[in-house]
């Protein structure tokens, strides 16, 4: 049986309710996080389990997801809109702390970002098989919320990993 997922109000959600292995966001991810959330919706809703007892209006504590977390409550703010008032969250049921904490750190550890060559290395594959004409547009639609800074960079790495395609065993590294 899998666990329910339920609309829980963001002020109902400990983000502090457990030791956390980040210790902050990197701003340039994060506002990327948050424009694809305004744009496209969340993709993966956030794990939590219920407190008990509930403090201070806490009623569950976050297990993983706390950059979407962060996302929604900066949404809020931001917009005034009521839908970033609610988020959609897997309640589990874990044994005790240390479950939640394994569930926490293998979700991150798990969870490999892709690099920066694989990125522009993407947009020179696609402009290639004729998905984009361009590797400029390619980047573009495929980072449409990255910084202009960072798009110039994927642009350089997509033009890199062409010159060198074939030749590096491991580029990503």
């Amino acid at each position: 049986m899998t666990d329910p997922i339920l609309m829980l109000p963001v002020a109902a959600v400990d983000a502090g309710a457990m030791m956390r292995d980040r210790t902050g966001f990197d701003p340039e991810p994060f506002d990327e996080l948050t424009r694809s959330i305004l744009s496209n919706g969340l993709r993966m809703p956030i794990e939590v389990c219920a407190l008990d007892p509930a403090l201070d209006g806490k009623t569950h504590g976050l297990i993983s997801g706390a950059r979407r977390l962060a996302a929604f409550e900066a949404l809020g703010e931001i917009t005034g809109d009521a839908r970033w008032a609610t988020i959609p969250a897997f309640v589990r049921a874990p044994q005790d702390l240390g479950a939640s904490l394994e569930a926490m750190v293998e979700e991150n550890e798990i969870r490999a970002e892709i690099s920066p060559y694989e990125k522009g290395r993407i947009a020179w594959l696609a402009r290639n098989r004729g998905v984009f004409p361009t590797i400029e547009e390619a980047v573009d639609r495929l980072y449409p919320r990255a910084s202009q800074p960072k798009r110039s960079r994927l642009r350089a790495l997509a033009r890199l990993a062409q010159a060198l395609d074939g030749i590096l065993s491991a580029p990503e590294r």
